[in-house]
């Protein structure tokens, strides 16, 4: 069995915490969203180098865009794995073309790259990916053509793969869109199937607006060749303005199923 941990870390503004909880609960693979330099983090490290660190597990940083001037001005997704995993193959999914922003902050979030990084792992003979995703936000949670286009493009990334596979991110939209119903055929939902309404810290998320209510924009896919054994919300461990998710699982077979 393996576990694994997803999370957007809002820019590594709880980074210790976060390190203490991934050491403390030793999981098998760590999937993080919003992955920063020291320019664009909250307590001016870098969250990759930070976390890889301390945690004496592996990494692969996916960087979608760079604070312009700044040497650790980027962010991306980091995918963090213990070193019985056995790494195969790595792929990048982009969105947008990788850029370089004189202000982050300033340019519309609809607008930053984002996308997905595709890990191939080996374990105990059996093959399958972890992909760790992070697509577009803005103006609201709901679908734009570009977020379609995006899922599109994802779901036609998903059907090429050769194994089984676990997807989770950080969507930034809500369950009912087109951007996850296009993902839906191809795994289980499991934020879905186990009705999670809300995936946002409200003590610490600034759309105080969304409150009490919340929603859900964090999804975890699985393979149907992927068996769940656990799967959870961790709505009483403050990280980040996101709420973490926990899967367990093992993978049933290497054939795709038809």
């Amino acid at each position: 069995m393996l576990r694994l941990f997803n999370l957007n870390i809002y820019r590594g503004k709880c980074i210790d915490e976060i390190i203490s909880f991934i050491n403390e609960q030793k999981f098998d693979i760590v999937h993080l969203q919003e992955v920063v330099g020291k320019s664009f983090s909250y307590p001016g490290v870098d969250c990759f180098a930070e976390i890889e660190k301390h945690t004496g597990l592996r990494g692969e940083l996916f960087t979608m865009w760079h604070h312009k001037g700044h040497e650790s001005g980027h962010c991306g997704n980091a995918t963090f794995f213990k070193s019985s995993l056995k790494l195969k193959e790595s792929l990048e999914y982009r969105t947008k073309p990788f850029l370089e922003m004189e202000d982050p902050d300033l340019y519309p979030t609809e607008d930053h790259p984002k996308g997905a990084l595709f890990l191939r792992f080996e374990t105990g003979g059996k093959e399958f990916w972890c992909i760790n995703a992070y697509l577009a936000w803005g103006p609201t949670p709901f679908d734009e053509p570009y977020k379609v286009r995006d899922a599109e493009l994802l779901a036609k990334q998903i059907v090429s793969l050769q194994h089984p596979f676990v997807l989770s991110g950080d969507f930034n939209v809500v369950p009912e869109t087109k951007v996850v119903k296009l993902l839906e055929p191809y795994g289980r939902n499991l934020t879905c199937e186990y009705g999670f309404s809300n995936t946002l810290n409200p003590h610490m998320h600034k759309a105080k607006h969304l409150f009490p209510k919340g929603l859900a924009v964090d999804f975890v896919f699985v393979h149907p060749n992927i068996q769940v054994h656990e799967y959870k919300k961790l709505d009483a461990v403050e990280l980040s303005d996101h709420i973490g998710l926990t899967l367990d699982f093992s993978i049933l077979s290497e054939a795709i199923a038809k």
